[in-house]
């Protein structure tokens, strides 16, 4: 059976640009399927409140964020959620056009295949989820997926400068685009070794100096912003502990030699094998499949003939997919699964290599790739089915918490007999005071708990946010003028939800949440 687009009535009927119009509906159409649950949800977001609503461009800046800032203030604070999904579609769709065009793919029925690996990737799961960034990171991959279009089809320097830009531009929506723009370049530079013309060194030199003067562009601008009044001390204080969190670098000093090995052959090898292997979460399967075609490449090249040309590719090929957990190597940690953006990204170039190389596929082999494609759109709709069920009780659960404290304030209060008062938040429970979860999760859920450990693993110390999230005009959290004038009485208070963690005093209901 010929796939070839040449034997491809309806595409010989039509010209690029609908070609290219077509294939990015599909694609926009396949995200709207398997992510429409959470890039068009309208409700609640635990991870926004967590944050905050005040201080995101202050955060976003200090931590080297600032494209994110730059977009929010072009188009206003806060992610509209149904709005935000449109736009993350969208780059998404434009995202895909770029790669099917470096790739040199233009059968439809190859780019929309390609297309699905790419959207089945477990890890959108992880990264979409934010409503409050989405749309901000599914930019960055339009910016990375353009900076490496201009890198490989024009060869001006004018060009190089746009390229360099945009480097800039993706790294300021989120860090891990340098790896994003990494794997994308260097699928590219695979399938010209494939395809025996290989570029030429004045070319590669080109290619690592646009990325190295966009890094140098983000990072400049980034801390230039960070010394400007924009950014307050506190928030770069809190930063610097929040990053310190990740390296680990420091943390080997002291240990012993065998324990330094043991910890960095732990995050160099281990941890990203077993991510390469499908084994870090159920729905990662997608990616350990991205093995079929290395393994059929390299048979390919060495049934050719040219056994040390194999053992090249296959080496390129296996660090291609593991390119994608390079920061958790570095770092020596393990990153939370929202930094491995590059992950479905490695899957697809894999998969485009063997699916642009094969011109015409045996009958059997077409029904078993139909059949994997149809398995992987269905397992991506049931993991964010499942954790969209998450969501909604989560949502529920903390809306029935803030229902019981709300109602047992105003029970105090007309036993008091207040007609006019405020309720008054005190106490800032942490992950450690909170042991008793307030959310149940299911051990064979696809999600583990550090997609919001500050509600799995912290219990009620979403509460404070929560409230200020809220912004109730007689529900609010303590201030200092607060602390100082019922200090006394706090102290003395048990912490909610014991009897007597609700209190009126000089007119106003206190709720004592932590200490």
């Amino acid at each position: 059976m010929n796939i070839n687009n040449h034997n491809d009535s309806l595409s010989s009927l039509l010209s690029d640009k609908q070609k290219d119009y077509i294939f990015c509906l599909s694609v926009f159409f396949l995200y709207c399927a398997i992510y429409g649950l959470i890039s068009f949800r309208l409700g609640y977001v635990m991870e926004e409140v967590h944050e905050g609503v005040t201080v995101h461009h202050e955060l976003y800046i200090a931590n080297m964020r600032w494209g994110v800032a730059l977009w929010r203030s072009i188009f206003g604070f806060g992610a509209l959620p149904l709005v935000a999904g449109l736009v993350a579609g969208a780059a998404i769709s434009l995202s895909l056009l770029l790669h099917v065009r470096i790739f040199n793919i233009n059968s439809y029925k190859k780019r929309l295949a390609y297309g699905c690996i790419y959207l089945c990737g477990i890890q959108w799961l992880y990264q979409l989820m934010y409503s409050n960034q989405s749309d901000v990171v599914a930019l960055g991959f339009l910016l990375s997926s353009g900076s490496v279009y201009l890198m490989v089809k024009n060869r001006g320097w004018v060009s190089g400068l746009i390229a360099s830009l945009l480097v800039a531009l993706s790294a300021a929506c989120y860090q891990s685009m340098l790896l994003y723009i990494f794997v994308l370049w260097g699928g590219y530079y695979i399938m010209l070794i494939l395809n025996g013309s290989i570029m030429s060194a004045k070319n590669v030199f080109r290619a690592l100096l646009v990325v190295l003067a966009g890094t140098v562009l983000w990072f400049v601008v980034g801390r230039v912003l960070m010394c400007s009044p924009l950014v307050s001390s506190p928030i770069l204080e809190s930063i610097v502990q929040y990053q310190g969190d990740f390296v680990k670098w420091s943390r080997l000093d002291g240990l012993p030699p065998e324990l330094q090995v043991r910890c960095l052959a732990r995050y160099m090898f281990t941890v990203p094998f077993s991510n390469m292997l499908g084994l870090s979460h159920q729905g990662q399967w997608i990616y350990a499949a991205s093995l079929v075609p290395v393994a059929l490449i390299v048979y390919s090249v060495w049934k050719r003939g040219t056994k040390k040309l194999a053992f090249i590719v296959g080496g390129m090929l296996l660090f291609l997919l593991y390119v994608p957990f390079l920061i958790g190597a570095v770092f020596v940690c393990k990153m939370p699964d929202r930094v491995n953006i590059a992950e479905p990204l490695a899957a697809a170039c894999v998969w485009a290599l063997l699916i642009g190389r094969t011109k015409c596929w045996h009958p059997r082999m077409v029904k078993c790739f139909i059949a994997f494609l149809s398995v992987a759109v269905l397992s991506a709709i049931y993991a964010v089915g499942a954790y969209a069920r998450t969501e909604a009780y989560n949502y529920e659960r903390a809306t029935m918490e803030l229902i019981s404290m709300h109602s047992r304030g105003m029970e105090v209060a007309r036993t008091a007999g207040l007609k006019n008062f405020n309720i008054i938040i005190v106490g800032e429970p942490s992950f450690a005071e909170s042991a008793e979860s307030l959310f149940y999760m299911n051990a064979d859920s696809l999600y583990p708990e550090s997609v919001h450990p500050h509600i799995f693993r912290g219990g009620r110390s979403w509460l404070p946010s929560y409230i200020r999230y809220l912004r109730l005009n007689y529900m609010r959290v303590e201030n200092v003028a607060d602390r100082e004038r019922y200090g006394e009485v706090i102290k003395e208070m048990p912490t909610w939800p014991a009897l007597g963690s609700v209190e009126e005093y000089d007119g106003n209901i206190i709720v004592k949440v932590g200490p």
